[in-house]
């Protein structure tokens, strides 16, 4: 309900007449499309949202009025020009993120939220599982933990395939390839150099050693302790032949006695429990690296893994959605990891999982754009746009520092010419309202949905 309020004041502090009025008119609009459209919504959700939208498009109708009617210098206009259109190629991509963080909120019925099949039992034989566990220089304790956690699973037919991909000192693999032959046939260990690739290139090295009577793929990183009742509350899913993949949250362990680790938790926690649940709703979903698991047909037809892409996962998604196969993400952990101990460590990842999805969007783009450019593909609308946003928002986050360079221009250039244009009062309250709203929403989002203090 902030947003209303920070419409309301935008509007009796600088908006005239005719802004008023076209604001008043889809404003009413946006009403009668929410109730007819948007039953699915909690009323006070619906409000928020059509409020957030009536402010961007107050601020849209108010500034170009401004910018046709004001009487500054021409070095200000042509700042305030260049603020203008920096910000609406960023707005779209801005609009559908918020979009993804809010819904949680917003929602108060799902139309793909999907619960872990506790209660399925195989028509006939149950489809035979190759988990596969990529490691490189990993400590052999921690892997060695991983593989007597898989070795509880509850599910009759799986194999699992250690590859030790590029570690040079034998020390670390030796004692992890004799536990491999310790805990029998299922367990089989593959020690490989010169693969190139990283992750993405040990998989699918992986893939021609894999059973050929394996129709699941599945991939778990190396410190992951698994739930034994994965597998037998996910495989019932691929009884739809259209099913592509199945995605468990990450999530991670042993880190309540760090500060540093509590709060990294909670940001990673963050994406699981709110962008993902969003994607997954509207046919998106991502895989995401660990507690996946991929018809093996689905992941030979869009051509393995990516080994171009630092996020070889999220890409996977875009291939396999592309190719027709649908997706489930559930909201249960199955799997926990160990988090990051250093911000080092925290860097590093972060750093893969914001530049992968920018490298995403510059191979895949042609799949989103409307058009005859578009590349031929199965994906809807709504896949489309959100598989877009998921690198485009990244990479459209420099234009931010544009923004900031060119609102410094702007003051210096009114300072030096005297220019005072009216817009300052209002439009500083409006962003102020937007922003403040913004941070409203993430805190009741830590509050409600993350349970975080």
């Amino acid at each position: 309900m902030s947003h209303g309020v920070g419409a309301a004041t935008a509007c009796v502090l600088g908006c005239d007449w005719f802004t008023a009025a076209a604001i008043a008119t889809i404003g009413m609009a946006a009403t009668a499309l929410a109730i007819r459209r948007w039953s699915q919504f909690r009323v006070v959700g619906m409000a928020v949202w059509i409020s957030f939208l009536l402010m961007i498009v107050s601020q849209i109708l108010w500034g170009t009025h401004f910018l046709i009617l004001s009487h500054t210098s021409m070095v200000t206009w042509l700042l305030l020009i260049a603020m203008a259109v920096a910000s609406l190629i960023v707005l779209p991509a801005h609009i559908i993120n918020v979009f993804e963080h809010w819904e949680v909120l917003l929602r108060q019925q799902w139309t793909r939220r999907s619960e872990p099949l506790a209660d399925w039992k195989p028509d006939n034989r149950p489809s035979r599982i190759s988990i596969h566990v990529p490691t490189h220089a990993e400590p052999p304790d921690s892997v060695i933990e991983t593989l007597n956690v898989l070795s509880q699973l509850r599910y009759v037919d799986f194999e699992v395939l250690v590859i030790d991909n590029n570690t040079a000192d034998e020390t670390l693999w030796r004692p992890v390839e004799e536990h491999c032959r310790r805990l029998g046939p299922k367990f089989r260990f593959l020690h490989v150099m010169g693969i190139t690739g990283a992750k993405a290139g040990a998989l699918n090295w992986a893939l021609q050693h894999t059973d050929p009577t394996a129709e699941l793929v599945a991939v778990v990183d190396a410190d992951y302790h698994v739930d034994p009742d994965w597998l037998k509350h996910t495989v019932g899913f691929f009884d739809d032949p259209e099913m592509g993949f199945v995605q468990c949250p990450h999530a991670y362990r042993d880190y309540s006695d760090s500060v540093f680790g509590r709060m990294a938790n909670t940001e990673y926690a963050m994406f699981f429990q709110t962008s993902m649940v969003s994607l997954d709703e509207h046919g998106a979903g991502l895989t995401v690296g660990t507690m996946s698991l991929i018809r093996r047909n689905a992941l030979l037809e869009a051509g393995g893994w990516a080994e171009w892409c630092l996020t070889e996962d999220s890409e996977l998604a875009i291939r396999i959605h592309a190719l027709g196969y649908r997706s489930v993400y559930l909201t249960k952990a199955y799997g926990r990891g160990l988090i990051p101990e250093t911000y080092a460590g925290y860097k590093k990842q972060r750093f893969r999982w914001t530049y992968g999805p920018v490298q995403e969007f510059r191979t895949h783009w042609r799949l989103f754009v409307p058009g005859p450019a578009r590349s031929p593909s199965v994906l809807t609308v709504r896949q489309r746009m959100h598989h877009a946003v998921h690198g485009l928002s990244i990479g459209l986050a420099g234009l931010q520092l544009v923004l900031i360079a060119l609102s410094i221009a702007l003051i210096a250039a009114a300072a030096w010419n005297q220019d005072s244009p009216p817009l300052l009062v209002p439009a500083w309250t409006a962003l102020i309202a937007m922003a403040a709203s913004r941070k409203a929403m993430r805190a009741l989002t830590y509050r409600h949905v993350l349970h975080s203090t």
